[in-house]
């Protein structure tokens, strides 16, 4: 018996449509194609089309069948139809390149929809691990805010309600430059929303009456690090208070006034295991934990470690602590669409960064030799614009990995991470026997 428990992508079944049995070709299992068993009970799930089965009392057989043996067996012929059975000589990455970039073209729209923009690159605490030090410290002017304005007007996506994200440094050691855009944009009729992403030690009430008007703030992200002593070590604050239960009060604060909360608890492998510690810190502090997410970024440097897969395991984990707390779980399900665009770097003309002295640049990592333009003269290095856009053939550990359509083959990032072929793994496994347990329950 089959069970459906996720259906194909949307985008990709009205573009794609089902596959047509070819009567001379013999049939593999897609790479995209992951299973697992239990109890002789199957769930197979494609990373490609998002579409996840349950095959009950029923093994996948990973063996070569004939067209004929696939059309007069309705299991393997429906499995056929979606991909997850292919042709032997099927060229599995070239299609998905291929879907990949007639799907990009579908969403291409004139205009960005997204502007992140830095209103400084200073900032209140000195984190440790911060992949700003060294970068100068640079803050927005009055007239460089004015012309962030005009490149807004100018650059913006018609008939679509923009999202700027204040990014920094801390962006709310510069209120002024968030109160001016945000002024400007409304007298010209903008239909916008606001995120923030910030340490949360200078969140008042003057700034939440701003960001429940002014700014139309809909989301704020605070960077965490553990318990109060990981905290305090790790933000290294001139002069600490008592920031940290603060900011914890503040997210209720927050989530109260109905803009959505995450707690970004920023991870490697020296405050892992203080994890438990954080979790009941803010399960003690935030009663309404439906309305705050607490999730668990690994830091740039554990992503480059060969200790990356340890380290998201102990991620993994901590849903448990989560789910005991009452906080909604990071690890719930499948991913339910394709994943058109790795990052916003490769989003290309969907959004961009405007960084404080008005250079544009395609991600927060706003490195002096990776602009492409500014916002007087719009893109002025063609060249690194289109590369930034470009479907290549990706890192050749990338090719034949069942886990690709959830990354996309976006190379045009330093970051190669060491472990993503087992975070992957983990995270879809994890899925894949949810969706056994829930099916016996």
């Amino acid at each position: 018996m089959r069970k459906e428990i996720q259906k194909q992508d949307s985008a990709f079944r009205s573009l794609i449509g089902e596959q047509k049995l070819k009567p001379s070709a013999s049939y593999r299992r897609s790479i995209y194609c992951v299973w697992e068993e239990k109890d002789g009970n199957t769930v197979l799930f494609h990373t490609l089309t998002t579409q996840c089965v349950l095959l009950r009392n029923e093994r996948f057989s990973d063996s070569v069948f004939s067209a004929e043996t696939v059309e007069k067996d309705p299991q393997l012929f429906w499995l056929m139809q979606r991909y997850f059975l292919v042709p032997v000589d099927f060229q599995d990455e070239a299609f998905y390149r291929s879907t990949l970039f007639l799907l990009r073209k579908r969403d291409e729209k004139e205009g960005y929809f997204k502007y992140t923009i830095l209103p400084t690159t200073g900032c209140n605490a000195r984190c440790v691990y911060c992949f700003e030090q060294g970068y100068r410290i640079v803050s927005m002017s009055e007239e460089t805010a004015k012309q962030a304005v005009r490149f807004i007007l100018d650059t913006k996506r018609d008939r679509v309600k923009i999202t700027l994200s204040w990014f920094g440094g801390e962006p709310l050691t510069r209120p002024q430059i968030i109160d001016a855009i945000s002024r400007r944009l409304t007298e010209e009729g903008v239909d916008f929303r606001s995120s923030i992403v910030t340490n949360g030690s200078l969140i008042d009430d003057s700034v939440l009456s701003k960001m429940l008007g002014l700014w139309k703030t809909y989301h704020v992200q605070i960077s965490m690090e553990g318990d109060e002593a990981v905290y305090r070590s790790r933000k290294q604050y001139p002069v600490y208070g008592n920031q940290y239960f603060d900011i914890l009060k503040n997210a209720e604060i927050l989530a109260k006034n109905g803009i959505q909360v995450l707690l970004g608890c920023n991870v490697d492998s020296e405050n892992a295991d203080r994890i438990p510690d954080f979790v009941a810190d803010a399960a003690r502090m935030i009663p309404d934990k439906e309305k705050v997410r607490i999730a668990f970024p690994q830091l740039f440097a554990s992503r480059m470690s060969d200790r990356e897969a340890e380290l998201h395991q102990k991620i993994i984990e901590a849903d448990r602590y989560l789910l005991q707390s009452g906080f909604p779980p990071n690890f719930d399900g499948f991913p339910d669409r394709m994943k058109l665009y790795g990052c916003m770097a490769d989003g290309r003309g969907r959004e961009i960064v405007i960084a404080p002295d008005g250079k544009l640049y395609a991600c927060e990592h706003c490195e002096e030799d990776k602009s492409f333009g500014n916002i007087w003269d719009g893109v002025t290095d063609r060249e690194r614009w289109d590369a930034m856009g470009r479907i290549d053939s990706g890192q050749e550990k990338c090719r034949n990995c069942p886990y690709l359509p959830l990354c996309t083959p976006f190379s045009g990032c330093s970051v190669s991470d060491y472990g993503c072929r087992e975070m992957h793994a983990m995270n879809l496994s994890l899925g894949m026997r949810n969706a056994l347990a829930n099916d016996n329950a």
